[in-house]
């Protein structure tokens, strides 16, 4: 006879955005929801990062690795990496 034993999930692990007005508010949300089940809790990426793709541009325009180009869809200019040689 074979026995089946069920578990149920004892962890969260959370990925990326949570939309609430600041840090503080996500730190307190999630402590009342989810507390005891976590180890981590990320700032949520709030403020100026709330649109992170948007806060990424000013990010990759200051590398020298990469071009501005403009965009192939409806948001604004995109980059990409510059193409070089390699020396001989």
């Amino acid at each position: 006879m074979t026995t089946v034993v069920q578990s149920l999930a004892h962890g969260v692990h959370l990925v990326g955005s949570v939309p609430l007005a600041s840090q503080e508010a996500v730190f307190r949300a999630l402590a009342a929801e989810i507390g005891d089940r976590q180890r981590r809790i990320p700032d949520g990426e709030t403020g100026p990062r709330s649109d992170w793709i948007v806060w990424q541009l000013p990010v990759f325009t200051t590398q020298q690795q990469f071009e501005v180009v403009p965009s192939q869809g409806p948001v604004g200019p995109e980059c990409k990496l510059k193409y070089t040689m390699a020396a001989a």
